[in-house]
């Protein structure tokens, strides 16, 4: 599965899954966790130190681009319940991504010394043992002299995240000024979830570029902070939590001004980011001078993809000459938000967008011909002449998109090699990618059947979520369903795979 070449390695890689498994060798193999509700002292900890190794590697952007997603999958599976990382149904989520977020806030409270005071404390007293969250909350203690009970309770013990609504005005008292700074503490608050009690930085930053910052412990439904500003300078924007140190969720509010400035201004680029999300529900007309600005300051693909998202639909002279300019970028991931973003290619890009058809990523040729053959259909014979010999990594994804595009084009002498993907010969990607084509061409025949109806019942729970996907497609047509019924009935199965089958159609 990660075994891949140059070409795929932006796709998948096994930087992080090597490191993470090497960081077991600690935390799972050397100490093992004691029961269900203890899987994040395993799993949390190599989630978190492959993390750390990748920034050592990549950098400090990379590292907060790491974040971000692992902030997203938290909010995936908060939506969805509020189970505490520690609880033995606390699920993928909130032991690996969340988990590994707790551990950044804990090192970021405790200090790096006291942190790997506690961890190397810990590992050498439950050598080849079991062992549960508090032996590692007693190996804390011992370590450091510390009781961090209080956040062990909130954030392994108890469920969700808080969620704060921030507003700021300045005020002057006796001679002087400050920027007043209130925190609200809004989300729903019962036995499982609680106010929140945590450090946080306040930073305000004025319009010479120079800024002030204070640290107070947020505590309660309401905190108010207050930022000194002795020279009463002029505030350009104010940041609640810079670099997201805290998991959590915020409303606050900013003109176009102050994220203008922040976009440009704030240090660390996940606050530059935040500030690039806000400007979503803003014009083009308003924006576009700024995102302009912005893309050509930043280095790092994450932000630069933002930008290409939102200027997608611009047909300004001077956002095509961004798209282009991004086409030619030497990061492949600002190449391929191109790709995933500009879907209708405008005509004065059409020659610049052929280029990326030889791009190193196998991806971004898929996409790139799936566009270029569906804004230019006169031109979508050149375009698989181009790519004919074209397979891609696992999956075939070059190559099933050529036939797919072929097919759609008259071309059914295809079929049979699609079809053949779908089958039982290729790996479960392949497989995938296969049935969804031909799904997409709403094609369907007794081979078709046969291989969608035994990848349905697969080992494999990716291709089995793909097959019901296109099982549920084909069983909302009559001749369809008829089709799968024949087919079925034609398998000898074993009486469970029958029975699943026979519900996945029904």
């Amino acid at each position: 599965y990660l075994f891949v070449d140059e070409r795929a390695f932006s796709g998948r890689n096994y930087i992080n899954v090597n490191a993470h498994e090497l960081a077991h060798q600690w935390f799972g193999n050397y100490i093992s966790h004691l029961a269900p509700k203890d899987v994040w002292l395993t799993e949390s900890f190599a989630t978190y130190y492959a993390k750390i190794f990748e920034k050592s590697v990549f950098g400090e952007d990379y590292y907060q681009n790491v974040r971000r997603d692992e902030w997203i999958e938290t909010m995936e599976a908060e939506a969805k319940d509020k189970y505490p990382t520690g609880h033995s149904q606390g699920g993928r989520a909130r032991w690996y991504p969340k988990g590994s977020l707790i551990l950044d806030m804990l090192r970021n409270v405790m200090g790096d010394e006291n942190f790997k005071s506690s961890i190397k404390y810990y590992l050498e007293h439950y050598p080849y043992q079991d062992a549960e969250t508090s032996d590692f909350l007693r190996a804390i203690y011992y370590a450091t002299g510390l009781s961090m009970d209080w956040f062990f309770e909130q954030w392994i013990y108890r469920g969700g995240e808080p969620e704060f609504e921030v507003t700021y005005k300045p005020v002057a008292m006796d001679k002087k000024s400050i920027t007043q700074i209130t925190v609200r503490q809004i989300q729903p608050v019962n036995e499982i979830i609680k106010y929140f009690r945590m450090p946080v930085m306040f930073e305000v930053h004025y319009a010479d570029h120079t800024f002030d910052k204070v640290t107070k412990w947020v505590d309660g439904q309401v905190t108010t902070a207050e930022v000194p500003n002795d020279a009463g300078k002029k505030i350009a924007f104010v940041l609640f939590d810079p670099g997201r140190q805290i998991l959590k969720k915020v409303k606050f509010s900013k003109s176009f001004e102050e994220l203008s400035s922040q976009i440009i201004h704030a240090p660390q680029i996940i606050d530059r980011y935040d500030a690039l999300l806000a400007l979503r529900d803003f014009s083009i007309e308003q924006k576009r001078d700024i995102l302009l600005q912005c893309y050509n300051v930043e280095k790092f693909h994450l932000n630069k993809a933002e930008i290409i998202s939102q200027l997608s639909a611009d047909t300004n002279a001077r956002t095509i000459d961004l798209i282009r300019k991004a086409i030619y970028d030497q990061d492949v991931y600002v190449r391929r938000a191109v790709v995933q973003q500009i879907k209708k290619v405008p005509g004065d890009l059409q020659s610049d967008y052929e280029t990326l058809l030889t791009d190193i990523s196998y991806i971004n040729v898929e996409l790139a011909l799936a566009n270029l053959v569906s804004s230019f259909p006169r031109d979508g014979e050149r375009y698989l002449s181009i790519t004919e010999k074209e397979t891609g990594w696992r999956g075939i994804n070059i190559r099933i998109c050529w036939l797919e595009l072929a097919i759609g084009q008259g071309k059914e002498e295809y079929l049979a090699e699609l079809i053949n993907y779908s089958s039982k010969s290729y790996e479960f990607e392949t497989r995938q990618n296969a049935l969804m084509a031909l799904k997409r061409l709403n094609y369907i025949d007794k081979q078709v059947a046969d291989n969608l109806l035994d990848a349905a019942i697969y080992w494999n729970y990716k291709l089995v979520n793909t097959a019901k996907e296109v099982l549920n497609f084909y069983k909302q047509q009559t001749k369809s369903k008829a089709l799968l019924n024949d087919c079925l009935n034609d398998l000898e199965l074993e009486g469970k795979n029958f029975k699943t089958l026979e519900k996945l159609i029904e």
